[in-house]
């Protein structure tokens, strides 16, 4: 059909032309989707989802295209504030209705027939797609099919420019081949979403099939969230960024051997031997292992090279799957706590040799917002560009907290989405994955099962205490002899002092033990007031050695720097602080105080005793410990986590003393029981949601609980430089 010729003259912000837009969000989405490997051929064809994509990126904003949308975006400032809330000027509801009828009329042109069930569902997900870009996702059969701005649609239709509207419909036709005719837009747009979306009696209405005929399962929400997140992440690059070219960047996987051998030299202690010998393994296993294995796992004791080795495995991974399966995975390195974010994210900088930011990027909520590049003409982005690009992860490798990961996962909000699409492909790693609740193991295993089986993702555990999150026919060890480097280790003797003591006897008894000994300490108590307690105890008694304290009362800025002070430190430590430094934080001791808590606390805090396995047996001491009120300080730490309190009560019954090589068959046995005991009543809720596509309870999912406090920003002007920034 030949096409007059046509000046659009539709903006979508100052300065750039709807049109041009739309075809740019278009066009990202479609080289987004298709440099990714996944498994959506068992529903449609290739063609077909990229068809859609292009659709959907095409159509998103054809709201703006009413002449309410128009006067506002060409307003001055101050007029902007009095029509911002103006409900004509919305465009995310109308843009929606398009790409439903757009996407109906495409299957109906192509006469595709698929029995998938999620298939005739699809132009209903790609209408909330385009509905909430702009918004945060709530329940699809009531907060997005009812709402006052439906009562605009009309309005806002008859404010549509007919002529600059057939423009967009026969530009989109000549590049999707496919005749779509405006004038089979439905006049009577009421009764138009009252048949198709909203009626209750109507057989093809969304809302009468939805509960009934929907594929309720987590297939059905990854694949929402994944065509969520690729709309968002490039209508916002269009804008943020200007188009500006994107590159991938080759890691060579040996990089760590380098550093190992620059750093380390060649091994020269019996720890050193062992951290070797692991690390050998681990190349062994990924070398060797089928690529349809895509849960891995590295158990292995504390202080043994987890990070460097687990670094080494990942780049190991891409390397074949770039070779064998033709994909470049990211790799998505995650932490339960940002304080030891910085401490890795300091190695692995080290090992890349201070790489720019498109190589290595940090993301938590304290993260710099800075972004650079190699590119002498792009070598840094401003604020906004560069907290686009640490947002939406764009790097090679990603050093992230837990939250930041599992709240993208089971969210609904718009700006946590955004990176959602970049975990397919991705090689996940999970370290100190002990520290997820338990409650959530089901949850973590289906919704992570799911993303490996759709999405080609690869999942990595580390840990030195292994939870049952997955089943072990599910996982390949990475060093399969495990047993033996647990064997081999004799670093610390583990005591259980049984009776009970008021924390005003452990301070004296503390003391006394501090005053006649040379040896370092770390005490790690419950509770922040009675870590305070014991440090300001110690500072009175004029203990006259560097103490050191930590907890998260502690800025994160000066926490940082006190972990380095003490690994610096050349003389005898004493540190109080509270369970922060169980996982991860490298600190070594001679002697560790514990609060009792759960097992698998007291063995990774046990792994700050004696680490590198140097001179004699270092020493663990665990007291149940009471406040003035004859209440035991655990409670108040793990008052809702009383069967891992059960268990661990259980170990330590008949037992005083235990030996290293004694943790991994006392975890094993502590995790095997709790399993056997355990309520999945948490998970399933939330499984249930999430199956129902139930954004706005999914939005109440919480790794860390802190519902009793009230929590607000805060910021400490604690020297000069800080008074400067604010």
């Amino acid at each position: 059909m030949e096409r007059k010729l046509f000046s659009s003259k539709l903006l979508s912000r100052p300065g750039e032309l709807l049109i041009d837009h739309s075809k740019n969000v278009a066009e990202i989405s479609l080289e987004r989707f298709k440099s990714i490997k996944h498994n959506l051929n068992d529903i449609l064809k290739q063609t077909i989802w990229e068809d859609l994509v292009y659709i959907t990126g095409f159509s998103h904003d054809l709201g703006k295209s009413t002449s309410y949308f128009q006067q506002y975006i060409k307003a001055s400032d101050e007029e902007k504030e009095k029509l911002r809330n103006h409900p004509e000027t919305h465009h995310g509801l109308l843009g929606a209705i398009f790409t439903y009828w757009l996407i109906r009329t495409y299957f109906s042109k192509k006469q595709i027939e698929c029995k998938h069930p999620l298939v005739k569902f699809l132009p209903f997900l790609f209408f909330l797609i385009v509905k909430k870009h702009h918004g945060n996702l709530g329940d699809p059969l009531k907060d997005e099919l009812f709402g006052e701005q439906f009562d605009y649609l009309e309005k806002q239709i008859n404010a549509l420019n007919k002529e600059e509207l057939e423009y967009f419909i026969h530009s989109l036709s000549d590049s999707m081949k496919i005749e779509f005719d405006l004038y089979e837009f439905p006049r009577d747009i009421k009764l138009f979403v009252q048949n198709e979306l909203r009626s209750r009696i109507k057989s093809t209405s969304i809302r009468k099939i939805f509960k009934d005929k929907f594929p309720k399962n987590i297939n059905s929400y990854v694949i929402f969230q994944f065509f969520y997140s690729l709309l968002l992440q490039s209508d916002k690059e269009s804008v943020i960024l200007e188009r500006r070219n994107r590159r991938r960047i080759p890691i060579d996987s040996d990089i760590v051997i380098r550093y190992k051998r620059r750093r380390f030299g060649k091994p020269k202690l019996k720890i050193d031997k062992i951290r070797e010998d692991i690390f050998q393994d681990a190349l062994h296993t990924i070398e060797n292992a089928d690529l349809n294995q895509k849960i891995f796992s590295l158990n292995v004791p504390t202080g043994t090279g987890k990070t460097l080795t687990s670094l080494f495995a990942a780049l190991k991974l891409r390397e074949r799957l770039k070779n064998e399966k033709g994909f470049l995975p990211r790799i998505i390195y995650s932490l339960p706590f940002t304080s030891i974010i910085d401490q890795n994210y300091d190695v692995f900088n080290e090992v890349f040799n201070n790489p720019p930011s498109d190589l290595l990027l940090k993301h938590h909520h304290l993260a710099d917002m800075i972004y650079k590049t190699k590119n002498a003409k792009d070598e840094e982005y401003d604020t906004n560009q560069a907290q686009f690009l640490i947002e939406s992860w764009e790097s090679e490798v990603i050093v992230t907290t837990f939250v930041q990961l599992f709240h993208t996962l089971l969210t609904n909000k718009n700006r946590s989405l955004k990176k959602f699409h970049k975990l397919a492909n991705s090689i996940i790693l999970l370290d100190e994955v002990q520290t997820i609740p338990i409650k959530y193991w089901l949850l973590i295993r289906k919704v992570f099962k799911t993303l490996t089986e759709v999405f080609n993702s690869y999942i990595i555990l580390i840990t030195a205490t292994q939870p049952r999150i997955f089943p072990e026919n599910e996982i390949l060890e990475l060093v399969p002899k495990k047993n033996i480097y647990f064997n081999e280790l004799n670093r610390v003797q583990l005591e259980f002092i049984h009776n009970d003591l008021p924390l005003e006897n452990f301070k004296e008894m503390l003391y006394d033990k501090i005053s006649n000994s040379d040896k370092s300490f770390l005490i790690v108590m419950n509770t922040i007031n009675s870590s305070l307690q014991l440090y300001n105890s110690l500072r009175e008694k004029g203990i006259d050695d560097e103490i050191f304290y930590l907890s998260t009362n502690i800025i994160p800025k000066e926490r940082l720097k006190r972990i380095k002070e003490i690994k610096m430190s050349p003389k005898r430590k004493i540190i109080i602080s509270t369970q922060l430094v169980e996982a991860g934080v490298d600190i070594d001791v001679e002697n560790v105080w514990r609060d009792f808590g759960p097992l698998d606390s007291i063995s990774q805090v046990s792994g700050r005793c004696n680490r590198n396995f140097a001179g004699k047996l270092g020493n663990v001491k665990i007291f149940k410990l009471k406040d003035e009120k004859d209440k035991y300080f655990y409670r108040y730490i793990y008052g809702d986590s009383i069967l891992q309190i059960m268990q661990t009560n259980d170990v330590f019954k008949e037992h005083k003393l235990f030996k290293e090589s004694e943790f991994l068959e006392n975890i094993s046995k502590y995790y095997k029981d709790i399993e056997d005991r355990m309520s999945n009543a948490d998970s399933e809720n939330i499984i249930e949601n999430v199956k129902h596509l139930k954004f706005d309870e999914i939005a109440k999912f919480r790794l860390i609980e802190n519902e009793e406090y009230y929590k607000k920003d805060v910021f400490i002007e604690i020297n000069e430089e800080a008074m400067k920034v604010w």
